[in-house]
């Protein structure tokens, strides 16, 4: 037993001791690195290899092609790795038709406060109406708890799949009554990707044009 953990306890320090230092520098300083999978940062950074194994790298910019690297340290049938090693990413210009078709915003993954003057009638058939204006699916609708979520809407583009939703809760306070709108945006770096693989999604910034117009809607037809 003592032999076993002795040879653990040795495999584990031989590792640390023979690892590999690999200084990375990325051509846009601001661009994320990831390490299996994990982010680490940005550049520069230094990679420590174990050794006998592989350590995968991505390099990740919005509005730029994502690069990979496999850097393996002393294991059959791989090259050694530079002790220093730059990767320029590029710009993806496929990204163009997607930022057209969408803006900067700070409307995206926030909730947004829609006051109202109108009955809880007459409010929620305006929620109801102005929403099935842009989504053609409310997926829940409840208003004896005054909440709507849509059903995902997926636009494709070349590299990337967007998918928007909203969601929308009563928000009373002071006898007065409110709304909390949020318009959910996420992206897929891959085109054509189901609207059912949440693990492919991550939340975008941005949100397409065709929603631009949704809050100021609610906002001006809810007074």
């Amino acid at each position: 037993m003592k032999k076993i953990i002795f040879l653990v306890i040795f495999s584990f320090m031989a590792n640390f001791i023979f690892a590999f230092n690999l200084e990375l520098t990325v051509s846009e300083s601001d661009a994320e690195i990831f390490v299996n999978g994990s982010k680490v940062g940005t550049s520069p950074q230094i990679l420590k290899i174990p050794n006998h194994e592989c350590v995968n790298v991505e390099v990740r910019k919005e509005g730029f092609v994502t690069e990979k690297r496999t850097y393996c340290n002393s294991k059959k049938g791989y090259p050694e790795p530079p002790k220093k090693d730059l990767i320029v990413i590029k710009k993806d210009d496929s990204m163009a038709d997607v930022n057209n078709a969408s803006s900067s915003s700070d409307i995206a993954n926030v909730d947004i406060d829609i006051n109202t003057g109108k009955t809880e009638d007459k409010a929620w058939k305006l929620l109801s109406e102005i929403i099935t204006g842009y989504f053609d699916v409310l997926e829940v609708t409840d208003k004896s708890t005054g909440y709507i979520r849509t059903s995902w809407n997926i636009q494709s583009f070349k590299n990337v799949t967007i998918r928007t939703r909203v969601i929308i809760k009563t928000s009373s306070a002071d006898n007065s009554l409110k709304y909390k709108v949020k318009i959910i945006s996420e992206m897929a770096d891959k085109p054509n990707v189901s609207a059912k693989d949440d693990e492919k999604f991550k939340p975008w910034d941005r949100v397409l044009k065709k929603y631009n117009d949704l809050v100021p809607e609610l906002q001006n037809r809810l007074k």
